[in-house]
């Protein structure tokens, strides 16, 4: 009797503990305010206390190139001046002519550059946008449904493995592309129903940020979503009479789409010295043979003056394309792509919610997320037509994915109700997946930092610790992996303590020497895995 008491006593304390936790959620959740304030500095502390545990170091070329944009934009400027010896300076997606610049759109690096200018670290600004992001999606979901379930969407997005500790730590963006996209839906769900300047200015705001970071992703996004808000209008009427809806919603954007495409076409101006040319289309021209989509025949080999170059563009690039010329190898690479994006997006336990809304019979259809589903498959169904669909790519569609998971789950919750009588299937689900995530974090703290971008980056420690200034000339193998680049420089390369340079012929090489004579100059050999002085300062 003892013992059952005993149980039964443990029993009521747990139940007891968990209602009174129910509670106090309940109680922050109802105030939108308070729970946006919370989640965001939730999202911004993880992020920050994850970089400290283990430092983000840049170790693919696109981190490099944002880099460069970021230190770019915190000199003052929008581009660099081409370098006298620019050609011991190529790299990837840089482009060195008509200026010296990251080949991408300007928004990554302008999240960089103002960590970069407060903090001194670039990475802070991977932490700002990873906050916005986590208020965004909680914004996206109070259109949708209540704010308990809004609340608990921000919270799973604050303790997503893949946003956290993958775009979140590194500096080739996805979260920015995300936030834009859950500002242009968030704004749509409302704009459906009533005019408000408001909405549109968030969705005008959000469309010119997904213009500087995926802009194709990112056009084909709004253009879907557009055409469901249009759908709308053309069924049920404008929310309002006509007069309202141009001043408050179509006015609004407007000016918003005007001043942001007005930005974007002046930094085009400045970088290619065309408003319409992007900087990625001299990239392309320059370096690039491999199509950017399916059916598409690859550019005749430009000059290339750097063998490693060469072999990327000709080699790894094209690879990709010679894979996917058979129906039989685009579907298999199509496949593996899908099953990564899959693993990407639903983590953990973020699967199974969504599986469950997939499964649902089509005569009871997917309640009020249909749309936010119909509109990702359709747009992850037209990025297929591209050549890679890594996952920062559908960036864009990661809200209403996450959208997918909150309804998946708030349809299990309510059969728990109703056929179990389980009351905190919603708190276990999200401690279990708070659990989950705790482990990936301490695992992703504890793996050891090894590899080429380490080795790089304590040759660069090294050198800087010092009081002189140092010119660094690399050489690679024939055998070498063209991913593993060396050969990357601040945005103002004759102040940097350290310059990178491809080491080419004799007389380029002396020529690039006497450039910088007050420097000690340096031959490093990444697969020997050997650094020697060449000569000393003068």
């Amino acid at each position: 009797m003892a013992s059952v008491a005993s149980e039964s006593s443990h029993a009521w304390n747990a139940r007891r503990h968990a209602t009174a936790t129910s509670a106090r959620l309940r109680r922050w959740a109802d105030r939108p305010w308070v729970a946006a304030a919370l989640l965001g500095t939730t999202s911004l502390c993880i992020s920050a206390a994850l970089s400290v545990a283990r430092w983000p170091m840049p170790a693919v070329h696109d981190e490099f190139s944002y880099l460069l944009a970021a230190d770019t934009f915190c000199e003052g400027r929008l581009t660099n001046p081409p370098h006298p010896h620019w050609q011991h300076f190529e790299t990837f997606h840089v482009i060195q002519q008509p200026t010296y610049a990251s080949k991408y759109p300007p928004g990554q690096g302008l999240f960089l550059a103002l960590g970069q200018r407060i903090t001194g670290r670039p990475i802070a600004g991977v932490w700002v946008e990873t906050a916005l992001a986590t208020v965004a999606c909680y914004w996206m979901l109070l259109g949708w449904t209540s704010r308990r379930w809004a609340a608990v969407g921000g919270a799973l997005f604050a303790v997503h493995p893949s946003y956290q500790l993958y775009w979140g730590q590194s500096y080739w963006g996805g979260t920015a592309a995300l936030l834009a996209a859950a500002l242009v839906f968030g704004a749509a769900l409302r704009m459906r129903w009533r005019c408000r300047a408001a909405d549109a200015v968030c969705m005008a705001s959000g469309a010119v940020l997904l213009a500087v970071t995926r802009p194709f992703e990112g056009f084909v996004f709004c253009l879907l979503t557009g055409l469901w808000v249009l759908s709308h209008y053309l069924r049920r009427g404008l929310p309002g009479d006509w007069r309202q809806f141009v001043v408050q919603t179509v006015a609004p954007q407007a000016a918003v789409l005007g001043l942001g495409m007005g930005a974007l076409f002046v930094y085009h101006q400045a970088v290619t010295g065309d408003p319409l040319t992007f900087p990625y289309a001299v990239h392309e021209r320059t370096y690039g043979q491999s199509p950017l989509f399916i059916g598409r025949q690859p550019s005749p080999p430009p000059t290339y003056r750097h063998a490693m170059i060469e072999k990327f563009h000709s080699g790894w690039e094209l690879d990709w394309v010679r894979r996917q010329q058979s129906l039989a190898g685009w579907l298999q690479t199509k496949w593996r792509f899908i099953a990564y994006d899959a693993e990407f997006f639903f983590p953990g336990l973020l699967g199974l919610p969504a599986l469950l809304l997939a499964a649902t019979p089509l005569r009871r259809g997917w309640g009020r997320a249909t749309p936010a589903l119909v509109i990702s498959l359709a747009s992850f169904a037209i990025s297929l037509a591209a050549i890679w669909n890594f996952p920062h790519y559908a960036a864009p569609t990661a809200p209403l994915l996450l959208m997918a998971v909150v309804a998946g789950l708030r349809r299990a919750d309510v059969m728990a109700r109703r056929r179990f009588g389980w009351r905190f299937l919603v708190v276990g689900f999200a401690a279990i997946q708070v659990l989950l995530f705790a482990a990936k974090a301490v695992d992703h703290a504890a793996r050891p930092v090894f590899g080429w971008w380490a080795e790089r980056a304590a040759i660069q420690d090294q050198l800087e610790a010092t009081p002189r200034r140092h010119l660094v000339f690399v050489e690679y193998d024939a055998s070498h992996d063209p991913n593993a680049e060396w050969v990357y420089n601040r945005a103002d390369i004759d102040r940097a303590k350290v310059v990178w340079a491809r080491k080419m012929d004799p007389a380029s090489d002396a020529s690039l020497a006497r450039h910088f004579a007050d420097r000690t100059v340096w031959l490093v050999e990444p697969d020997a895995r050997r650094l020697r002085r060449l000569s000393s300062e003068q």
